[in-house]
């Protein structure tokens, strides 16, 4: 690689930050979401409380199941 991009396959610090986040989004509210992730606004923290499409596609998928 080029030093700058992690290597496929590699765990960084931001993934493990934003795994977090979107744990903590289905347990506490957005306010205190903020402070935990160290964010000066809450519309910087909402991105873990809309989920990711993937997040969407299971919720799809589980109902069309049921």
């Amino acid at each position: 690689g080029d030093g700058l991009r992690p290597r496929r396959g590699l765990v960084v610090a931001q993934t493990l930050r934003h795994r977090f986040g979107y744990a903590m989004a289905e347990w506490v509210l957005l306010h205190c979401l903020a402070q935990i992730m160290g964010h000066d606004s809450v519309n910087t923290s909402i991105v873990y409380v809309q989920g990711t499409q993937g997040d969407w596609q299971r919720a799809v998928e589980e109902r069309a199941w049921a």
